[in-house]
């Protein structure tokens, strides 16, 4: 009887999601895209000051990140292990991206008009 119980048990604790308590740590799709896409543009401001003043672009972008990390009130390992996350999911993380997408044509229309 013991050994049936002690079996079971093995059993169960070895089937327990043990991701979970990771997964806590994962920001959510939403705010993630909201992230990569402040990050995007903050990198593409890098790319096109850096030509006229490495160290000053190379501050922004520092100050930049910072911002976006205090903004949505994260650190940088959340980001990393929500990166890793992600991009271990291919198709979440294409889906994210053609979220942002959609978001950078919404937004530039905007401005058009």
């Amino acid at each position: 009887m013991k050994t049936t119980l002690l079996t079971c048990l093995f059993i169960l604790g070895a089937c327990v999601d043990t991701t979970y308590e990771i997964k806590q740590n994962i920001i959510t799709q939403e705010v993630f895209k909201e992230i990569l896409k402040d990050i995007h543009l903050a990198e593409a401001n890098y790319e096109m000051k850096k030509n006229n003043d490495l160290k000053s672009a190379l501050n922004n972008l520092k100050n930049d990140y910072a911002n976006i990390y205090t903004q949505y009130s994260i650190t940088q390992n959340e980001f990393d292990n929500s990166i890793n996350h992600y991009t271990s999911q291919p198709e979440i993380l294409e889906e994210i991206y053609s979220l942002i997408l959609q978001d950078l044509e919404k937004e530039k229309s905007t401005i058009d008009h």
